[in-house]
């Protein structure tokens, strides 16, 4: 009748279920095998041997005595990283529902994925603007990429024989502690960028009566995990990092190889990030006086690359960083540091994170 000695002799019995020895040919096991027969992928090396579809008793057995495992959990475990993995399977579901950047771009986020129309039409903007909202892969379709936002990595990640050496390149910080590289997320809305190409910067604040843009000369890095590798060329539609636009770096930046195009029209992304504000806050100071205006510098470059930060000051002096979480608020702090802050060895005082609530007195249904 007790609840919680219910609830431990539960557990107990879980747990020991789940120790128990399982054999290749421990009742059930038969079904194990028939249930691998559906849909089976080999996944790789076993023991310097490439991985097969299992079709008899042998055969599970020899993997179960290959890998060790002898109880029901750690046999799952097993059978599953090899015959059922959660990669592939992933990646095949977003290939089989999620549309290709092509109908993306022109059906379901045709709006958000525009330029900003200008108030008198120049000649070619219409021509971008239709390779944008059609994502043209085509050779002479013009090149188009969105920079959302930059972020710092350490040098080591990147596989560039040019940044191997230790004498700083474009966009590279010198630290005691790390030797980060600063990059922009990019999207290509068009075309294709390529590396060693200039192309003209278009700010989000830019309109007609604007001077021209400035060009800028990228190098573009192909994600993957923590590294970034060295490509040739991004054709629309992917994701990539692009390395030399650390000079005029703002909350958010849009590529084009000709003068006649607009920034990204930031109209409907805005709706969205207005339901997205910073939640936790910190005041930040410098320790030595003398380093407020280089804690100012950084601050105003950490606002000005990363969308989500936000920085002000109050009436008391006060330097406040607002930040969407816990994470993101360790990561800018770092980042402020050892990246935005000239001075690496700037020590900063930093007060209790703040987290706002609201009240109302409004009904829910």
């Amino acid at each position: 009748g007790n609840p919680a000695l219910s609830q431990q002799q539960s557990s107990t019995s879980t747990n020991s279920n789940n120790n128990n020895k399982v054999k290749a040919d421990t009742p059930g096991m038969d079904m194990v095998l028939e249930a691998l027969q559906i849909g089976a992928v080999a996944t790789g090396p076993v023991a310097n041997q490439q991985t097969v579809a299992i079709t008899t008793v042998e055969d599970l057995k020899s993997i179960l005595t290959q890998t060790g495992a002898n109880t029901e959990e750690s046999v799952l475990r097993s059978l599953l990283r090899r015959f059922r993995p959660l990669a592939p399977t992933l990646l095949d579901v977003v290939c089989d529902y999620c549309p290709s950047p092509q109908p993306g771009a022109s059906v379901i986020q045709s709006k958000p994925l525009s330029l900003q129309r200008p108030q008198n039409a120049f000649p070619g903007f219409d021509q971008v603007q239709a390779a944008v909202q059609s994502c043209d892969t085509s050779p002479r379709a013009p090149t188009v990429a969105y920079v959302c936002k930059f972020f710092s990595s350490d040098r080591s990640h990147i596989r560039d024989p040019s940044l191997a050496d230790t004498a700083p390149k474009e966009g590279v910080t010198e630290n005691s502690n790390q030797e980060s590289v600063l990059l922009g997320l990019t999207r290509v809305l068009s075309g294709k960028l390529q590396t060693g190409s200039a192309y003209h910067v278009f700010g989000p604040k830019h309109n007609e009566t604007s001077p021209e843009p400035p060009k800028k000369a990228i190098k573009l890095y192909l994600l993957m995990g923590a590294s970034f590798v060295l490509v040739d060329e991004v054709p629309a539609g992917h994701l990539c990092a692009v390395l030399g636009l650390e000079d005029v770096q703002l909350k958010n930046l849009t590529l084009c190889d000709t003068p006649e195009a607009m920034p990204l029209s930031m109209s409907h992304m805005m709706q969205g990030a207005a339901q997205i504000r910073p939640l936790v806050k910190v005041n930040v100071e410098a320790k030595d006086s003398r380093d407020v205006e280089e804690l100012d510098r950084g601050l105003l470059k950490l606002s000005l690359a990363d969308a989500a930060v936000e920085v002000t000051a109050t009436a008391r002096g006060e330097r406040i960083l607002a930040c969407l979480g816990e994470l993101h608020l360790e990561q800018s702090i770092l980042d402020l540091k050892n990246v935005y802050c000239t001075r690496h060895d700037l020590e900063l005082r930093t007060s209790d994170p703040i987290v706002d609530f609201g009240e109302t007195t409004d009904w829910f249904p």
